[in-house]
């Protein structure tokens, strides 16, 4: 198209486009706006050269070049979109340009040329790169452009070339100082909303905060945090939505991540268009979901940008990690409330236990009891019934714990209510059986052994309801079982009369009476101490004095288990007559 028409150019008109060029670089290089750019740069070309009809692209990326400005044509072209990866360093014709293009490539410029009348591309072109395309029609005079007017335009297009790329540099520049803004805004309510929320260990409150950070920085007209319970997720706060009782479906405990309305499938899609909801966010705590953000409708309405799901998943982590402190808080403060009460139950059980065993002359008696945890369910006793009678029990209440504990006090109470009358042990196991059966369910139970000693006749007669028979050692090693009795207290009404049992203690001889906490302590391999073991460590230790035996039992039953803890309470009582 060059040299179509006169080359010759009057120093007149060099002048005046010097002049021209001079004036438009000063206009153009004044100003960041990249429309007013654009425009102008059009509008000079357009001007100089006499074209009805132009248009710009911008470099978007690698190879996209946008449609952002137009004169004379339709401004439904601005916006699109075109790919050229072929760079022009020159002027040139449409149908020579686009017959450089890969075959998708032609065909779609060549299509915006040929309906819009479009001739000569003029690229702008800024250290061998092209930065834009500048898109003229035909001349309203002449034939063509001729080689002054096709150096003219690349005089244009190369000014404009180095504005464009100082405005496209500005604008990255504010685009990273907006995106800079809104990180350090984000920052700084993360930083705010997490100060304010481990302030605090009320639940209600943290929820409350979350959900004006979340109005705030979203500018969101609704939305709803559920937590997770045992029934599933019940509704903590809300803004704008129903706080009606429809639950989200039972696979949002599963989300592993933020679910867009667009996207969702099954169960979870539905529920959020019933509910209308844009964005669910699970709440995730060691990979546990303990709770969802549900987001609505926006107050601009836009949609949540991949970096608004971002700063959100910062913020339910900050939100997460202060409930799951303010729920361990509660959990603590709980656990210290109930050691304390623990503590008491404890002091006030082993105000229930005796001091010191009443015993006559020429015998001595120890007790001991170790609980497993804060209070347990053993029980032993020794009560004076007269100048010659002494009453020595032992019992072992099903279970551990407050309840066993509770229980073991009502034995107690039973025993001291009913000693007193001076009943026969089978008829007093038995009203005692009554008594604890009408007062405690089918799963609680005792095993229970009382005797009483008489001190004129050395004569020891006994019921064993139930529990590990007691072992009389004889001073020679000898052992015999005190197993007379009947059932375990409080199974079942009394229907059968227990059966006493009676023996005659010689100089020398032990009574040992003991819970299953000693025969079932197990070490790590899970082997019992075993009622074999006690009986020999008893028939070595028999000339010991009760109290000194107590302790020899007890420390080999904490050496056999020792790496294995104490799994159930340890009582033993020992009565002994003096040789």
């Amino acid at each position: 198209m060059p040299g179509t028409q006169s080359e010759h150019i009057s120093p007149l008109q060099q002048l005046t486009d010097t002049d021209a060029l001079l004036e438009l670089s000063r206009l153009l290089n004044s100003s960041q706006d990249l429309e007013f750019i654009l425009g102008n740069a059009l509008l000079s070309a357009m001007g100089r050269l006499m074209v009805s009809r132009g248009i710009v692209m911008v470099k978007e990326d690698e190879s996209l070049f946008t449609v952002q400005a137009v004169k004379g044509l339709s401004r439904d072209l601005l916006g699109k979109s075109f790919r050229i990866s072929t760079g022009w360093k020159h002027f040139v014709d449409c149908p020579t340009a686009c017959a450089s293009l890969a075959p998708d490539e032609k065909d779609a410029l060549l299509s915006l040329c040929e309906d819009n009348g479009i001739a000569a591309i003029v690229p702008l072109v800024l250290d061998d790169s092209m930065v834009g395309i500048i898109g003229l029609g035909n001349r309203l005079i002449g034939a063509g452009f001729d080689t002054p007017q096709v150096t003219l335009l690349e005089s244009i297009a190369s000014i404009a070339a180095t504005a464009v790329q100082n405005a496209l540099t500005i604008e990255k520049l504010r685009t990273l100082n907006r995106e800079l803004d809104r990180k350090v805004q984000e920052i700084s309510a993360l930083f705010e909303f997490s100060h304010e929320a481990n302030s605090t260990f009320n639940s209600r409150h943290i929820l409350r905060i979350l959900g004006y950070t979340i109005m705030g920085q979203f500018r969101t007209r609704r939305y709803a945090i559920y937590l997770r319970s045992k029934s599933g997720f019940d509704i903590a706060t809300q803004f704008g939505a129903s706080d009606d009782d429809a639950k989200p479906p039972e696979n949002a405990a599963r989300l592993a991540q933020p679910v867009r309305r667009d996207t969702a499938t099954g169960a979870i899609a539905t529920w959020m268009n019933e509910r209308d909801f844009l964005l669910v966010f699970p709440l995730v705590s060691h990979n546990e979901v303990r709770g969802m953000v549900c987001l609505g409708e926006r107050a601009g309405g836009e949609e949540y940008s991949d970096t608004d799901v971002s700063f959100l998943s910062g913020l339910c982590t900050a939100a997460v990690s202060a409930l799951e402190n303010s729920r361990l808080f509660k959990e603590t403060v709980e656990k210290e409330r109930m050691e304390r009460e623990l503590n008491i139950a404890r002091g006030i059980q082993k105000q229930l236990l005796p001091e010191s065993l009443p015993c006559p002359a020429n015998y001595r008696a120890a007790g001991l009891n170790d609980s497993s945890l804060q209070v347990g369910g053993d029980y032993y006793d020794g009560v004076q019934l007269s100048e010659t009678e002494y009453l020595y029990a032992i019992a072992d209440v099903s279970g551990k714990g407050a309840p066993a504990s509770i229980l073991m006090a009502n034995v107690q109470a039973a025993l001291r209510t009913i000693a007193p009358l001076h009943l026969d042990l089978p008829e007093a196991t038995a009203r005692i059986n009554d008594v604890i059966f009408g007062n405690t369910g089918a799963e609680m139970f005792i095993t229970f052994f009382w005797g009483v000693l008489n001190a004129e006749t050395n004569r020891f007669r006994y019921v064993n309801a139930g529990h590990n028979p007691p072992l009389l050692l004889r001073s020679d090693g000898s052992l015999e079982a005190l197993e007379k009795g009947g059932l375990i207290l409080g199974i079942m009404e009394s229907t059968m009369p227990y059966e006493q049992g009676d023996v005659e203690l010689l100089p020398g001889d032990t009574i040992v009476m003991y819970t299953d906490g000693v025969n079932e302590a197990m070490n790590t391999d899970e082997d019992e101490f075993g009622v074999e073991r006690l009986k020999q460590l008893l028939q070595h230790n028999r000339d010991d004095s009760p109290h000194a035996l107590v302790a020899t039992i007890r420390n080999a039953i904490h050496e056999f288990s020792v790496d294995a803890g104490q799994s159930d309470d340890i009582t033993l009582l020992l009565l002994k007559r003096d040789g």
